[in-house]
């Protein structure tokens, strides 16, 4: 059954007209009326998943992304590519107008890595080419750590979540979601839900377990014993380490831009591309700092490949070990500095 074939679904409220200002935007900037067509049919789909799971479609997450893709993943790879680059180009239309979100949640997501499928349509690839995917790169940990001290206000707040997003290389999305009695104080210990595996797949990484340092323990303290709820009134009721004021949990674009403009303010922050709406593509961000966390651990530490992927929450080594310099002469001086 083809993505336009799909049975017809009744949008309501808040659904229906993001639908049809998206129907208007297809018919000035498509120039195939058939690609404008599978386009809209792909996000009247994706727009009636999320009414009919009650999601909110500007405050979806990475992780609601990713069990979009497995309600859909009976269909012929080609079909379920349509899709989510149906979804991808939706939020690629979306971010740019009046509406209360910043990130594409597809742009860290690829089909054949977390999938097996291999989605070779040119529009895939086109919109890969447009989340900057091919720039992805690693910082050095000084460069990242700049940022701790311009996380703004509240500080306790944000510089805790700036550390611990480079201490446990945690997505953002699983950081909104890290819940206080997940959390052993002893061991330095959370316990997190991955934002990406299924648990069928993986029942050893669905709930994985990340650690910190102990440089974070009075930071910690002092958060959730003082200012965690001078900060926030729904403190004694919601589970979750990080709140604001306004709601009992941080939404994972909440935690992005605090790192986006972290970075500004630190000076290290720069573009390094431009989507295919002309939005600009940031150096740091709060994925950034995971994949330059994983290959800090991977290059610089005695930390092994196999417990790497395991804090990481990588399905397959191979991911891991991609993390791995190509730079010869620290492999030599490695070489010798561990041999006599």
């Amino acid at each position: 059954m083809g993505v336009s074939e799909t049975p017809d679904v009744v949008l309501d409220g808040q659904y229906k007209k993001l639908y049809e200002e998206y129907g208007a935007f297809t018919v000035d900037n498509y120039d195939k009326e058939n690609s404008g067509t599978r386009r809209k049919a792909g996000v009247k789909k994706w727009l009636g998943w999320c009414q009919n799971e009650d999601i909110n479609p500007f405050e979806v997450t990475e992780s609601e992304i990713h069990q979009y893709i497995r309600s859909v993943n009976n269909l012929a790879d080609t079909s379920v590519s349509s899709l989510f680059s149906s979804v991808s180009m939706f939020y690629l239309w979306i971010i740019p107008e009046d509406y209360p979100i910043e990130e594409n949640p597809t742009s860290d997501i690829d089909l054949k890595d977390h999938y097996n499928l291999k989605p070779q349509t040119a529009e895939y690839v086109k919109v890969l080419r447009r989340e900057g995917r091919e720039n992805v790169k690693a910082l050095p940990k000084d460069r990242i750590t700049k940022i701790f001290d311009h996380m703004g206000n509240p500080p306790i707040r944000n510089s805790l979540l700036a550390r611990l997003a480079w201490q446990t290389a945690l997505r953002t999305d699983e950081i909104s979601r890290i819940k206080i009695d997940n959390i052993d104080f002893g061991k330095r210990e959370i316990r997190i839900r991955s934002s990406k595996l299924n648990p069928e797949d993986h029942p050893d990484l669905y709930i994985r377990r990340v650690y910190y340092n102990s440089n974070l323990d009075e930071l910690m303290k002092d958060w959730i014993n003082k200012r965690r709820a001078a900060l926030s009134p729904h403190a004694s009721d919601s589970p979750y380490l990080f709140l604001t004021h306004q709601s009992k949990q941080m939404r994972p674009s909440h935690i992005s831009r605090l790192i986006k403009d972290a970075a500004h303010d630190a000076g290290i922050q720069e573009p390094i591309c431009t989507d295919g709406n002309g939005n600009t593509r940031w150096l740091v961000t709060g994925h950034r700092i995971r994949h330059s966390r994983i290959s800090y651990l991977a290059n610089e530490t005695p930390m092994t490949l196999p417990a790497i992927r395991k804090m990481a929450g990588h399905a397959k080594i191979s991911t891991t070990q991609d993390y791995i310099t190509t730079d010869w002469e620290q492999v030599r001086k490695d070489y010798l500095r561990s041999t006599s």
